[in-house]
């Protein structure tokens, strides 16, 4: 992950909240495409994850590990492959959840 400036950690804060309230709290869920599987989102997802988690904010982490905790419930076992271990987006969500 790129080193945090307040720009980006705004932005990544700020997509993760959109993520949550469609992925986690299912909001306009049904007005959303679903044209992405759901290892991408989690990819796409992971940054916006990270910075949630990090933050100092503990209502903002637990957002971040319910978001998590939506996308990879959505996964079936058989989507994630050995490739999936060595993804570092999927990597860098290990070390926020470690530290919590």
């Amino acid at each position: 992950i790129p080193k945090m400036t307040l720009e980006n950690t705004v932005e990544n804060l700020s997509a993760g909240t959109y993520y949550y309230l469609i992925l986690a709290e299912q909001v306009c869920l049904e007005d959303v495409p679903q044209m992405y599987s759901h290892t991408y989102k989690l990819e796409l997802c992971s940054r916006c994850i990270v910075s949630m988690m990090r933050s100092e904010h503990e209502m903002i982490s637990y957002k971040g590990v319910l978001l998590l905790q939506a996308i990879l419930q959505r996964i079936p076992g058989s989507w994630l492959t050995n490739d999936s271990s060595e993804n570092p987006s999927i990597i860098n969500l290990i070390e926020p959840l470690a530290n919590k």
